[in-house]
C-alpha cells in the first residue's frame, strides 16, 4: 500500500493506493486523520482496480488505475 500526499498552494490532496476492485466504504478512513493537521483538505482519491470512477463518499473518490 502506498500513501501519497500531494501539496498544492495550501490544500492536502490525498490519495491512497489498494489492490483491490471493490473498496469498501471505509477504504478512506485514514483520510480522517489528516483534519488534526488544522490544514486545508481537499478532494480525495482511492487508486484501485475498480472499471470506472466511484463516489465513495462526498469527498473521496475511487480512481481507477487505468486514468494514470
Amino acid at each position: 500500500m502506498v500513501k501519497l500526499r500531494i501539496f498544492i498552494f495550501i490544500a492536502i490532496f490525498p490519495i491512497e493506493c489498494k489492490k483491490t476492485a471493490i473498496p469498501a466504504h471505509n477504504a478512506s478512513k485514514n483520510f480522517n486523520s489528516l483534519e488534526k493537521l488544522d490544514k486545508n483538505i481537499g478532494h480525495c482519491d482511492v487508486i484501485c482496480f475498480v472499471p470506472e470512477l466511484v463516489a465513495l463518499s462526498r469527498k473521496v473518490d475511487a480512481v481507477p488505475v487505468s486514468y494514470l
